[in-house]
């Protein structure tokens, strides 16, 4: 497929990103950066804002599903595929990411080599996203929490430490928990079990609140290139140590920096490509401990997701 191709297919999008060349035409990372650097040079396109990540903090009870709903996972009952329907168009016009809240999440496991630990409510949950191309980015942690607000609040707190910016995020939640105690209610958009789980009104509200803009003044784009908008934030090209800079000092972990600086790698896509090579010449030339090396290794992998994303 050729360029001309390509934006003739993409006259509709209102924003291009790397990850999405690379989603759309099946290209690698090398050449969807390349494209989209020639796209975006060629046609002088202005470099908007990145505002951060939208997010959709999700309950499953009484929002994916309510009383009337037939569907079953087992002797639970089950999720509506029109509620999933409701929620990928959601994230089509946001770009939010989902974080799960229910009591869903407690055998969900983010990572690829715990899949095999979830239990059958989790894999349920999956595969009824799935099919809808949509999946859970993350969960929260109420372990040693006050309640479900007081754990969203530590999400965020978490992200922030990572250096994750954040430009608006939802709540769906049938039950208020301790949302006004912990100010949440301005971001709560409550769903009754009794009343049919989430509907269109919910979605259209959250649509306004996470793009700051009201439904009817969302209008899809049909001039081609002049009304497109890139997203120009990378995570590859962002600077490894001030991404998790107090993960490595909270580890001790400045002389990593530093070694790994000296060797040319600044930049988080450098990192992560040289990631087993530098893992292993710092461990040697240190004489890490076993444990420290783990921790290390962990780190890393933190890089490897966020250059993913």
């Amino acid at each position: 497929m050729n360029k001309e191709e390509i934006l003739a297919k993409l006259k509709d999008e209102e924003t291009i990103t790397i990850s999405k060349l690379q989603r759309e035409f099946n290209l690698g990372y090398v050449e969807a950066s390349k494209l989209y650097n020639e796209l975006k040079d060629e046609h002088n396109l202005s470099k908007p804002q990145y505002r951060g990540i939208n997010l959709i903090f999700l309950d499953i009870d009484g929002v994916l599903n309510s009383r009337t709903t037939k569907e079953k996972c087992g002797p639970y009952r089950g999720i509506e595929e029109s509620k999933v329907l409701l929620l990928r168009s959601l994230v089509e016009k946001t770009y939010a990411r989902i974080v799960l809240i229910s009591s869903w999440k407690e055998w969900w496991f983010k990572k690829k080599q715990y899949k095999s630990k979830q239990d059958d409510l989790a894999n349920y949950l999956d595969d009824c996203l799935g099919k809808a191309k949509l999946e859970v980015w993350n969960k929260i942690n109420d372990d040693f929490a006050l309640g479900r607000g007081d754990a969203i609040n530590q999400f965020i707190c978490y992200l922030k430490r990572k250096n994750i910016l954040i430009n608006n995020y939802v709540i769906f939640d049938d039950e208020m928990f301790d949302y006004k105690e912990t100010n949440q209610t301005k971001h709560l958009i409550q769903t009754s079990f009794e009343n049919g789980g989430l509907s269109k009104k919910h979605i259209n509200k959250a649509i306004e609140m996470l793009n700051g803009q009201k439904v009817d003044k969302i209008k899809t784009r049909r001039n081609i290139m002049p009304d497109i908008e890139f997203d120009v934030i990378d995570p590859r090209e962002q600077d490894f140590a001030t991404c998790l800079g107090n993960i490595f000092e909270e580890n001790h972990f400045g002389s990593f920096v530093k070694f790994a600086h000296k060797r040319g790698i600044h930049t988080v896509g450098e990192l992560v490509d040289n990631a087993d090579k530098l893992v292993y010449e710092y461990s040697h030339d240190h004489r890490l401990l076993e444990h420290r090396r783990l921790t290390l290794e962990e780190i890393l992998n933190e890089f490897k997701e966020l250059a993913s994303d």
